[in-house]
């Protein structure tokens, strides 16, 4: 995801100071405090503007022409196309990678043998990361919230993936996005932005 980031800035020509973050398993530098008190969805990346955080690429791509408004590329176009080209990134960007990624389906696609072991397990070790931070932080009630905030989330995506159904009705939502996408970009979007 950070890639996309790294992209858009480059496109609209923004001179930006990067830093590393490690989210293998392991190390998961995104729950650290110093990152955790930047960012506190605990992703990458983040994007810090006159002291100002946008979290994860997809916030920093709908929003790079408001946070950059002296860069001539224009990542959305000012006409009336606008909302019919943010809808499309809208929409490609409602696709449940994480699921996609991790998940299995009976006949689905499989990740390639030594992605799966690498993968394997990676969100039960996130899971005891996110715990073994929240023991160690539960004094601090900003990093308590930020902890618990996400161990949420990750607790109902180990659920989906670990749920056949749910995998299953995913991949045919993809299906369908990628459908819609790949129509409007052989035949565009109609007038009322629908394909």
């Amino acid at each position: 995801y950070s890639c996309e980031a790294r992209l858009v800035l480059e496109e609209k020509g923004i001179k930006y100071q990067e830093h590393d973050v490690c989210i293998v398993a392991g190390i998961f530098d995104q729950y650290k405090p110093d990152y955790v008190r930047i960012n506190a969805r605990c992703v990458v990346p983040s994007l810090v503007v006159d002291g100002k955080v946008t979290s994860d690429a997809h916030n920093i791509v709908l929003n790079a022409d408001r946070l950059f408004p002296k860069s001539t590329v224009k990542l959305f176009p000012d006409d009336d196309s606008r909302n019919i080209v943010k809808e499309q990134f809208e929409l490609a960007c409602s696709v449940f990678v994480e699921a996609l990624t991790y998940g299995e389906v009976e006949g689905g696609p499989k990740l390639p043998w030594m992605m799966n072991l690498i993968a394997k397990n990676n969100h039960e070790k996130k899971y005891n990361a996110l715990n073994a931070k929240l023991k160690e932080h539960e004094n601090d009630p900003y990093l308590k919230a930020c902890y618990e905030g996400k161990l949420k989330i990750l607790t109902k995506q180990i659920e989906i993936l670990n749920d056949e159904k749910q995998l299953c009705d995913i991949v045919d939502a993809t299906k369908d996005i990628m459908r819609q996408l790949n129509d409007q970009l052989i035949n565009g979007p109609s007038k009322d932005g629908t394909s």
